[in-house]
């Protein structure tokens, strides 16, 4: 009848292959109306609680870490650039309703800080939710040239766990030689994200991490007498959508 075909309709409009077994399809309606809703979508880019709405019938949270500051850069003539920080870790999950409390705190990791000329830059912040967590990049390393990169943040927890970027490296200088000039490591990417912050060149400080998770660069420094300072990570973000 025209109701049963109204029916037939939503749950193949969803991607659900019809079942006609009486003891498969109990749920089938439900599962397509949850396919095809609408989430409703927060980006929390503060720490906070939430709160679970009544009608709520699941949700998808997606938490992402902070980046890691860039390294300052050394003295100029054949010093060398800071390296990058890395990116945040990231991790997805899906819950139903019932596993969720009536409120859930939830906290956003601050970006590390650039260091300051001739200093390492600092570990971002780790963000979670309930059992979620991403932890923040590593800062980038000062007097690290080409050997040791900044460690990525890490998702756990989740369905779905990712590891951030690493940091670039920086590069020396040629004493003397200002056509050959330091150049600051690139800051990592968030996982999810990706991108990473631009690698600067001579006498130029360190850039700030541009989007959440993303590693600050590290600074690079030139014929001048005064090493610079490297760049922020960004801060962390986290992703509710919540199913009704």
């Amino acid at each position: 009848n025209a109701t049963q075909d109204e029916i037939v309709n939503v749950i193949e409009g969803a991607g659900i292959v019809l079942k006609t077994a009486s003891t498969e399809t109990g749920n089938q309606l439900l599962l397509a109306l949850q396919t095809l809703s609408t989430p409703t979508v927060h980006y929390y880019t503060s720490s906070g609680t939430w709160t679970k709405p009544s009608n709520l019938v699941a949700l998808k949270v997606t938490v992402i870490g902070s980046g890691g500051g860039g390294s300052g850069s050394e003295t100029a003539d054949g010093g060398f650039g800071g390296n990058g920080g890395a990116g945040g870790g990231a991790t997805i999950k899906h819950y139903i309703a019932s596993e969720l409390d009536a409120t859930e705190a939830y906290s956003i990791g601050a970006g590390g800080s650039g260091g300051a000329a001739q200093v390492t830059g600092s570990n971002g912040g780790s963000s979670t939710f309930k059992a979620l967590t991403a932890t923040g990049g590593g800062g980038g390393l000062y007097g690290a040239e080409l050997t040791v990169s900044a460690t990525p943040g890490a998702g756990s927890g989740g369905d779905l766990n990712l590891r951030g970027s690493t940091g670039g490296f920086g590069l020396s200088s040629v004493a003397s030689d200002v056509a050959h000039d330091s150049q600051g490591g690139y800051g990592g990417g968030p996982a999810l994200l990706g991108g990473s912050t631009t690698s600067v060149p001579q006498d130029v400080a360190g850039a700030n991490g541009t989007h959440c998770g993303m590693g600050g660069g590290g600074a690079a420094s030139d014929q001048t007498p005064d090493p610079l300072a490297g760049g922020d990570g960004a801060d962390g973000l986290i992703i509710v959508e919540e199913i009704y």
